[in-house]
């Protein structure tokens, strides 16, 4: 992740601009801003994308090559403003907050679905008449972003290109809820007590203080007690537990 190790190519540095404007309107203004900067950089790909290119390979073979938007990973919050969708709703279906948790599978939040929404808000109101449409666009759990970068670029649907982000989705989740459901079944006591026991092998973290007063951890640390945990409670939790860890 260090700049000098060279693993990653700059290809724009994006503006954070500061509106003067009512507060209500900050994130609505920068979000436009954001997609019309990503519209203006990926200008290339989407053409690219329609009539293919020829790019050399590693051996020198040219190849003809298309661009879709095959990935996009990012946190939840950046993929709220690529879909262009409120905070109350999920960016890769058509759930809202208050629908979450209540065993439905909700269909996917299609590219395709989006711009209809978006197509018929712009019949009824005025993009810029930034208040109303921002208004109209929150009944139906959008941002107000009128032009997504996403709209032209053929064969690109976040529905399939945002997947989720290993960091948050795996490590985090394990350490936000199953870990939490193993302290409350085995107590934190035991817990800790099991990982201080544990023999020592290398390349692998040895907890020596145990696990449960840890409030802040790197990725890897969440990865080495995963490798553990289910070891770690067979026999001291019931096994319709451990099987759902």
């Amino acid at each position: 992740m260090k700049a000098t190790s060279h693993a990653w190519n700059l290809v724009t540095f994006m503006p954070i601009p500061k509106f003067d404007v009512h507060p209500d309107y900050q994130t609505i203004l920068q979000a436009r801003v954001w997609h019309k900067c990503v519209d203006i950089v990926c200008a290339s790909l989407k053409i690219t994308t329609c009539t293919g290119v020829y790019i050399p390979n590693p051996v020198g073979d040219l190849r003809y090559c298309f661009t879709p938007l095959v990935t996009y990973t990012a946190d939840l919050p950046e993929q709220q403003l690529i879909v262009a969708v409120s905070q109350s709703s999920s960016p890769v279906t058509l759930a809202r907050t208050q629908d979450f948790g209540d065993g439905v599978t909700h269909p996917p939040r299609d590219a395709r679905h989006t711009l209809q929404q978006l197509f018929k808000i712009c019949q009824e109101v005025d993009p810029w008449d930034v208040a109303a449409f921002q208004k109209k666009c929150k009944e139906h759990g959008l941002l107000g972003v009128h032009l997504p970068f996403f709209r032209n670029w053929m064969f690109s649907d976040p529905s399939i290109f945002l997947i989720p982000e290993l960091l948050h989705t795996c490590h985090k989740f394990f350490f936000d809820h199953l870990f939490k459901w193993c302290k409350e079944v085995i107590r934190s006591r035991e817990l800790d007590l099991w990982y201080k026991s544990m023999h020592k092998r290398v390349g692998v973290c040895h907890f020596a203080s145990g696990v449960c007063h840890v409030q802040q951890m790197t990725g890897r640390e969440h990865h080495n007690i995963q490798h553990m945990i289910v070891a770690t409670i067979v026999g001291a939790a019931p096994a319709g537990f451990v099987r759902a860890i």
